[in-house]
């Protein structure tokens, strides 16, 4: 008995579709099975990589993929033939920019008094100009007004020193060399708030111009707390601080920002790495509901598979039509979930609906990523363990006898 495609359609929706409540339940559920699978799979991917894309962004934008201070963390001198000779010593450097860099103590309303790291930045170079960041008011100082003092606060840091822009603050450093204490105060006006959404930076940094920082820290000119390196690419930041340690020396050592946010990416990779378990698992299960339902569809159509048999249909389209009906349970459950996940990364990247808590999780929402990659995988793997679950029900229907299927009712 030949078949072309058309017959083979037509056998395989009269054998293997339609039947019992029972049968059609059971198809629903390894349909099911195997769009949740894949759901949690790539659900799963896209949340790791939501976050280690975020977190290497948001820090590299906000300060540097490295950054080169002292051990004793004392200023240093920089000239602009040390930075050009730093450059030349890596083709991955793409710009060298110093900062000074203390801790200082900002006075609000009613008393209030914050603990605070203060970045300087100059007028032509500022971090919070990328777009990623929220901003209200200025994101810019102003370049003429070397008299006049400004500082941009996050939105977390003026709400608890209840200060918005326009508004005055009180801006106290104080420094103990060889058990000398000295103190040194100046106000600033706020013209502008960020929010970077990462707690890390929203709790306690605040930035101010260069000079402003200059004459608090009372430091003279071309002297630097660091050095903020960014590069071609953040992945090369492990290999060019060390680099860079190596080159300059003793006092100096560099951090990467993986370094610097060490125990948010080591957690990264230690959810990374069940997922080969977990993907055994889901797939254990699809495999398991596929085969129930293809027996399930064997046992409700003997009679009819008898029939065809007794009427010259071979072994190998018996087959084919047990392989297919497996594969369009994968490839119907691979779809659904699929769609389902693009339509969880669209809500969640347009609306973050899921929020997180940022002293926790370092920022305040379920970041999330497209991984057309991982997609791939997850559905290639799926198709591959749906044909896999075939063999067992197509054993089953090559071995059935003629004359008892043709009994059978």
């Amino acid at each position: 008995m030949r078949t072309n495609f058309s017959s083979f359609f037509y056998l395989s929706s009269k054998l293997f579709s339609g039947g019992s409540k029972f049968l059609r339940f059971t198809r629903v559920i390894a349909i099911g099975s195997v769009a949740l699978g894949v759901i949690a799979l790539v659900v799963s991917f896209s949340i790791l990589e939501g976050f280690e894309k975020t977190i290497k962004s948001t820090a590299s934008e906000f300060t540097s993929h490295v950054s080169v201070v002292t051990f004793s963390r004392q200023p240093f001198t920089v000239t602009k033939s040390s930075i050009a000779l730093l450059k030349s010593h890596s083709t991955s450097i793409v710009s060298v920019q110093p900062v000074i860099e203390r801790e200082c103590l900002l006075q609000g309303k009613n008393q209030n008094i914050e603990g605070a790291l203060v970045r300087s930045v100059s007028t032509d170079t500022f971090s919070l100009l990328s777009p990623n960041y929220l901003f209200e008011g200025r994101n810019t100082f102003s370049p003429t007004a070397q008299n006049t003092n400004e500082i941009i606060l996050s939105k977390r840091m003026a709400n608890r020193l209840q200060k918005a822009i326009g508004d005055s603050i009180l801006i106290t450093v104080i420094s103990i060399t060889d058990s000398l204490q000295t103190t040194n105060f100046d106000y600033a006006t706020v013209i502008g708030l960020y929010e970077t959404g990462m707690a890390q930076y929203d709790n306690i940094v605040a930035f101010v111009p260069e000079h402003s920082a200059r004459q608090l820290f009372s430091l003279s000119t071309n002297v630097f707390t660091n050095l903020d390196v960014m590069l071609t690419t953040v992945d090369e930041a492990r290999k060019v601080s060390t680099e860079i340690e190596n080159y300059l020396g003793y006092p100096f050592y560099a951090r990467s920002v993986f370094e610097l946010h060490s125990s948010i990416f080591t957690w990264i990779e230690l959810q990374k790495q069940p997922i080969p378990i977990v993907l055994s698992l889901i797939s254990a299960v699809a495999l398991f509901n596929i085969i129930t339902t293809l027996l399930v569809s064997i046992v409700e159509k003997t009679h009819s598979l008898g029939i065809v048999r007794s009427l010259g249909l071979s072994s190998k389209t018996l087959l084919a039509l047990s392989l297919f009906q497996g594969l369009k349970i994968g490839v119907l459950g691979s779809v659904i979930g699929i769609v389902l996940s693009l339509l969880f990364y669209w809500l969640q990247s347009t609306f973050s609906l899921i929020t997180l808590n940022p002293e926790i999780y370092f920022i305040d929402h379920l970041p999330v990523a497209f991984v057309p990659n991982k997609m791939v995988i997850v559905i290639g793997i799926t198709i591959g363990i749906s044909a896999i679950a075939t063999i067992i029900p197509t054993l089953v229907v090559t071995r059935i006898s003629v004359v008892k299927a043709l009994r059978f009712s």
